[in-house]
């Protein structure tokens, strides 16, 4: 399989919290296409950083053409990303991987007969947070009633940007800082009691477990998808580097665990499909 490099103009590159950017990359031939939960492979400069970093979409302009990542400056590559100016080129590739499935969500809030609004929550953690932005707007302008939980180890960013849409944002953070939940975002959940049809989240694995076992907890966790971290090498299912251990119902009706690759298969998940 052919992967499709590209050389796009860096529109933006701002610094959002402490050794956090967000970077607004000019794509046409993505951003009209783009689903929530993929991820784009940004490739490094320099030639001995010989692997690309893969970022989950943070937003799109579709009229303006131009997508916006989210990251957290940790090693040689996101250092050299966070260096660009505006006018700089970089070399990406992508909308790559399965983003979230919102045909449940848009089905339930088009339901003539339907009592009450669809209730999706949206949960996310540290950088992964980043990605419910395009997430909220599609869940709202489907018609379903969203509420956003971003749990952060201290600097919180986005939450300002996800109320605009008009979602609902609880914040909590590690540290306690006045004005947010002092925990993590399930502690967060229990607290505001918060509930739904259909939940979506991203983050470290740990937090997506906890978050699995609090919807199991609250009701089924084939209502949860979540999108996976992992490390990754081609960041499009050759080498199966990022192959993760996944439950597998058989035509005997029998679960099996196989492997899948987190970027070619995900990186979106049934939270019951996950072996954690």
């Amino acid at each position: 399989m052919k992967q499709t490099i590209i050389t796009a103009d860096v529109l933006d590159n701002t610094e959002i919290a402490p050794g956090i950017f967000r970077m607004g990359i000019h794509y046409p031939e993505a951003a009209d296409r783009v689903r929530p939960g993929q991820f784009f492979n940004i490739y490094p400069d320099a030639d001995r950083l010989i692997l690309p970093r893969p970022f989950g979409v943070h937003a799109a302009d579709r009229r303006e053409q131009v997508i916006y990542l989210i990251y957290e400056v940790t090693g040689e590559g996101t250092r050299e990303m966070a260096e660009k100016s505006k006018g700089a080129k970089v070399r990406v590739s992508g909308p790559l991987g399965n983003g979230f499935d919102l045909q449940e969500a848009r089905e339930g809030a088009a339901r003539e007969n339907r009592q009450a609004p669809v209730q999706t929550v949206l949960i996310g953690g540290g950088v992964g947070t980043s990605v419910l932005q395009l997430l909220a707007e599609e869940l709202l302008a489907a018609g379903t009633e969203v509420t956003a939980v971003l749990g952060f180890r201290k600097h919180p960013f986005g939450a300002e940007e996800l109320r605009k849409t008009g979602a609902r944002v609880l914040v909590s953070t590690d540290l306690p800082q006045e004005g947010v939940y002092h925990g993590n975002v399930c502690g967060c959940m229990e607290h505001y009691g918060v509930t739904g049809d259909l939940y979506f989240a991203c983050g470290p694995r740990p937090m997506l477990k906890a978050v699995d076992e609090y919807v199991r907890t609250h009701g089924d966790d084939r209502a949860l998808q979540v999108s996976l971290e992992s490390r990754m090498a081609c960041g499009y299912g050759v080498c199966l580097g990022c192959s993760t251990p996944m439950l597998e119902e058989q035509e005997n009706g029998q679960e099996m665990i196989v492997r899948k690759r987190v970027c070619k298969d995900g990186p979106v998940f049934r939270g019951d499909e996950v072996v954690w």
